[in-house]
């Protein structure tokens, strides 16, 4: 595409410079005359035809890429590997999430404790943010088991349905309230 463009504009600037000997009084002989004409005449035709590539790849290719970007794409399972097998936890089955290292242990409603080796951050982009909010610089909970925020010795604490409770950074007490009030 670029290519096609600069090979037309050099021939544009061709056409300038026999335009420019016309103009001052050179002998231009057939050959010049049938050249500047084909030349005009493709130029012509290489334009008009960057021109609807340029149109058709903005309303296909750049349509497509839009769209796709406006819907973004949650787990809906987590993959786990505990001692040679490979399971996958649905992610309605999760209370919470809690980092350890370079390894994430993941609580499910039926007590049962998953390490898997990923950062919290690319879980915590992954998941629905509608369903899941972090708390804690380490800790992600899952907003259904949240049943209350008590405050203790100016430290906040995030009460679960089995009466788990969690550390509540005061960065991110905002933010869980307006999930639980919704």
């Amino acid at each position: 595409m670029l290519s096609g463009l600069l090979v037309s504009m050099l021939h544009l600037f061709v056409m300038h410079i026999l335009n420019w000997l016309q103009i001052y009084q050179w002998t231009e002989d057939p050959f010049w005359s049938l050249y500047r004409f084909l030349i005009s005449k493709w130029l012509h035709f290489e334009l008009t035809g960057y021109f609807l590539f340029v149109l058709a790849w903005r309303f296909l290719v750049f349509e497509k890429k839009e769209s796709q970007v406006s819907e973004p794409q949650y787990w809906t399972q987590i993959k786990v590997k505990e001692s040679g097998l490979v399971s996958f936890v649905p992610v309605e089955e999760i209370r919470w999430i809690e980092a350890y290292d370079n390894y994430i242990k993941v609580r499910t409603k039926t007590d049962k404790l998953h390490l898997v080796r990923m950062p919290l951050r690319e879980v915590e982009a992954k998941l629905n943010s509608d369903q899941f909010k972090r708390i804690h610089r380490s800790t992600i909970v899952a907003i259904k088991e949240v049943v209350a925020i008590h405050q203790d010795n100016g430290q906040y604490r995030v009460l679960l349905k089995d009466n788990c409770t969690l550390k509540l950074s005061r960065t991110f007490k905002k933010s869980i309230e307006d999930s639980i009030r919704v």
